[in-house]
């Protein structure tokens, strides 16, 4: 949030993605790169590992892994 503010504060315009990215897809990647596009900066959000209803698990991978993954890539 405070990075957000500190964009903001500076002019720049920010551009927000928010998602599961439990298995990376090339369409995945394709929408990220068109995003960043759109803006100064791309903020990416993930989906917590409970997304469901009752805490229930609906990823294959953990919010962590699928945190670094979405990092990887250079847009991002």
């Amino acid at each position: 949030v405070d990075f957000v503010n500190h964009c903001r504060d500076q002019g720049k315009r920010i551009v927000h993605c928010h998602g599961e990215y439990d298995q990376l897809k090339v369409a995945d990647v394709l929408h990220l790169r068109e995003a960043r596009t759109m803006g100064d900066v791309l903020v990416v959000t993930i989906c917590p590992d409970a997304t469901g209803s009752g805490g229930e698990k609906r990823t294959t991978f953990p919010q962590a892994m699928r945190a670094e993954l979405v990092a990887a890539i250079g847009v991002v």
